[in-house]
């Protein structure tokens, strides 16, 4: 930001000449002037609650969500019953993934305000895995105005979960994929090609997945479009063309969104993931040391800043240090254990690394304090020896309920419920990740006549190769007998947080969800 660029209106007393000006920064998508803007309106005119909330909503746009749910929550407690408040705390609970929380704001204020907030609230209703409800929103939606197109592919988005949730039959997802070339495919249409992306992954459509997603990243125009790009290619894309593909992201991501203005918090995040995904090292390091003053909040610049500390240390210090490997199966409290460790102060990565979206590899076990699931569980043995000081924990769970959970994931993600359509999906060119998940896959569950027997062999696996290992260095954690910080903690020599245990992507009431330890 120049000092022209917060230069306020000349010769001028008029507070409309003022608030034009602040609205200037808004309308050009340039937060941090919006944010001085209306800070400079209030020293020059004295504090209106209204403009403390756009404040507020332009620092939730910078990424610092606890300044903005500050403000937002001030507010609140002095009775300013305006929509940015109410919806500026429902999204403050978006960014932090509390759906929950999200949810019961947006109900609340849609009490009293009936019909606002529609589309935000379908949103959260998708997350919390209720579409049908999403869908009766939507469909409210279209009746008002029905040539809306993202009010189309969200509505579709919703009956595909439906569908998906009751069984997608091949009459189902032949419909579907009418509705989305008709809706969403265009020539020339970058956001057209992106979301039709994630919808033909919902329909385990893969190969339309790959042909939409190599369109949409040459015609992608906006940071949206840029980040479904990113999240989906680690996914759908082979790995000898997924560089070509992020390189031609971050060249967007470098574009000037804003003419003559540096690039916003969010482009410097993305910027700097696909760096990592890219490996650029010494790149992200220079960029990351000169910006990182303006980088959103947690959870990313927690794990940057992370990362960054380590690529400044030299190799054998990283290879020493106590890493924290989850190596239980999937659907064992896997995800819910990497929470658990992020929350304890470890940077932790579950399956993929959630700064590049790529399964974790070699180098996101080095540049992460802690990794967990498959990844790790299929290669334990070799990483006791490379991480000499490093912590064990095998997450547990009945063999019942894991098998009913494990097919329902694969049900749920990849429309395959039993052994052998799994066998078949993993033995297909384009499976999702690509041949290393197929190895995983295939090491873990798919050599095996069933899944009991695949258990039981991983289980006498661990305590086999444990059985003449030092003590102190393996913990069987049961998140579902109940378990949950005292034995955690106790192992990792770390003080018990004052909070509940997490449960992410909980499909049972285990007693660790209501332990505090």
């Amino acid at each position: 930001m120049t000092s022209k660029d917060l230069h306020p209106p000349q010769d001028s007393e008029l507070r409309s000449a003022w608030v034009a000006w602040a609205r200037e920064a808004v309308d050009a998508g340039d937060w941090e002037g919006a944010a001085e803007r209306w800070k400079a309106c209030i020293a020059k005119f004295g504090s209106k609650p209204e403009w403390e909330a756009r404040i507020g909503t332009a620092l939730l746009e910078l990424g610092r969500s606890s300044d903005a749910e500050r403000i937002f929550t001030a507010l609140a407690e002095k009775g300013f019953d305006d929509q940015s408040v109410h919806l500026g705390l429902a999204r403050v609970a978006m960014r932090a993934q509390d759906w929950e929380g999200a949810l019961a704001r947006l109900t609340n204020y849609r009490a009293s305000h009936p019909g606002a907030a529609s589309g935000m609230t379908a949103t959260v209703l998708l997350r919390l895995g209720r579409p049908d409800e999403a869908e009766a929103i939507w469909a409210g939606l279209l009746a008002e105005k029905p040539e809306n197109r993202s009010f189309q592919l969200m509505h579709l988005r919703a009956g595909i979960e439906v569908a998906r949730k009751k069984g997608l039959s091949a009459g189902d997802r032949e419909y579907f994929v009418k509705r989305i070339d008709d809706i969403a495919v265009s020539p020339g249409d970058g956001a057209g090609a992106a979301q039709a992306a994630s919808l033909f992954e919902l329909l385990g459509e893969r190969r339309r997945v790959r042909d939409q997603l190599l369109q949409a990243v040459q015609l992608a125009g906006t940071l949206d479009q840029i980040d479904i790009c990113f999240k989906t290619i680690p996914r759908r894309v082979e790995a000898n063309l997924q560089a070509q593909l992020l390189e031609r992201l971050l060249s967007r991501v470098r574009t000037d969104w804003i003419v003559g203005k540096p690039l916003s918090p969010r482009a410097l995040n993305i910027e700097l993931r696909l760096l990592l995904a890219l490996e650029h090292f010494g790149e992200f390091e220079a960029i990351f040391d000169d910006v990182a003053d303006r980088l959103p909040e947690a959870p990313d610049l927690k794990l940057l800043n992370a990362v960054r500390t380590r690529l400044r240390k030299p190799r054998h210090e990283i290879f020493a240090e106590p890493k924290i490997f989850g190596i239980g199966l999937s659907k064992t409290g896997t995800t819910s254990l990497s929470e658990a460790l992020s929350i304890v102060g470890i940077d932790s990565a579950h399956w993929f690394n959630p700064l590049t979206h790529r399964p974790i590899s070699d180098m996101d076990i080095f540049l992460f304090g802690a990794s967990g699931d498959t990844c790790i569980s299929s290669r334990f043995e070799q990483l006791y020896y490379l991480y000499p000081n490093a912590k064990f924990i095998l997450t547990k769970r009945d063999f019942a309920s894991w098998q009913q959970s494990y097919l329902s994931h694969h049900a749920r993600h990849h429309l395959e419920s039993d052994l052998d359509g799994l066998r078949s999906l993993y033995d297909c060119e384009d499976c999702p990740y690509g041949f290393p998940s197929s190895i995983i896959q295939f090491s873990l569950y798919l050599n095996y006549e069933n899944l009991s027997d695949a258990f039981q062999a991983y289980e006498n696996r661990v305590r086999h190769f444990f059985s003449d290992k030092p003590a102190g260095k393996l913990l069987e954690l049961d998140l579902f007998a109940g378990q949950g910080w005292p034995e955690l903690c106790k192992f990792l020599e770390r003080s018990v947080p004052d909070r509940t245990f997490p449960w992410v992507n909980k499909d049972a009431a285990p007693g660790a969800s209501v332990r505090k330890g």
